[in-house]
C-alpha cells in the first residue's frame, strides 16, 4: 500500500482464497491501473507517480501476492503468471471500472501483457516501462539457479543467491545482489557500510 498518501478508497478483494489489497486515488473519468512490479516490491513503488496521475485520472494500485497488505500464499501454484493478471481484473471489478490504462515496470510487464492479451476489452492502453519479458534464453548461470531454487547449498554466490534458502537467511543480501545485477555499473555497498534502517 502507498505510504503517506491518502487514498479515497482502500479495500481488498478475495481471489483463490487470498486477500488482494488495493487503493484508489482521486475520481477522474478514466482509470489508470498501476500494476505490481514484482514480489519484492509493494505498491509504494508508485508513490511519486500517483499524485501527478491523480490530477486527471482515477489511479488504482494493488499489492501483488506475497507483498504489502496482500496475503502470502505458501503454494507455488498460486504464483502463476496469469494469477496476477486475474487479480488485476478482480481489483478493477471491485472498484467499478470496466476498462483502465495499465502501467507496468519490470516483471509487471509480463502480467500486463497477459492481461492485455487475454482481456483486451478491459485494457484501454498499456504502458511498459523497463519491461522484464523473456525475449531470449536466460544465462546458463540463471537457468541453473532456477533449477535448484529449492535446494539448500553450502555457499550462495552470484546467481546461486536465487534460492529460497538464501532468501530466508539474507533477503537483504539477495536484494543488493539483484539490484546490482540489474544495474551493472552499480556495485553494492559492503554490509558494514549499509544503513540498518
Amino acid at each position: 500500500m502507498l505510504l503517506d498518501i491518502a487514498a479515497r478508497v482502500e479495500g481488498s478483494v478475495l481471489r483463490d482464497g487470498l486477500r488482494i489489497a488495493y487503493q484508489v486515488f482521486e475520481d477522474g473519468p478514466q482509470a489508470i491501473l498501476l500494476l505490481p512490479t514484482w514480489s519484492i516490491v509493494h505498491s509504494d513503488f508508485w508513490r511519486l507517480q500517483v499524485p501527478l496521475l491523480a490530477r486527471r485520472y482515477t489511479v488504482i494500485t494493488f499489492d501483488g501476492r506475497d507483498n504489502g497488505a496482500s496475503d502470502r500464499p505458501s503454494d507455488p501454484a498460486l504464483y502463476a503468471e496469469s494469477a496476477f493478471a486475474d487479480d488485476a481484473v478482480a481489483v478493477l471489478d471491485a472498484v467499478g471500472f470496466d476498462r483502465a490504462t495499465i502501467m507496468s515496470v519490470s516483471q509487471g510487464a509480463s502480467w500486463g501483457a497477459i492481461l492485455a492479451g487475454t482481456r483486451p476489452a478491459r485494457v484501454a492502453a498499456a504502458v511498459f516501462m523497463g519491461p522484464s519479458l523473456p525475449q531470449a534464453p536466460n544465462s546458463p548461470e540463471r537457468i541453473a539457479a532456477a533449477a535448484t531454487f529449492d535446494e539448500p547449498r553450502d555457499r550462495y554466490e552470484g546467481w546461486g543467491k536465487w534460492n529460497r534458502h538464501y532468501w530466508a537467511q539474507d533477503w537483504r543480501g539477495f536484494l543488493e545482489f539483484f539490484m546490482a545485477s540489474a544495474s551493472p555499473s552499480r556495485t553494492p555497498r559492503p554490509a558494514s557500510a549499509t544503513s540498518s534502517r
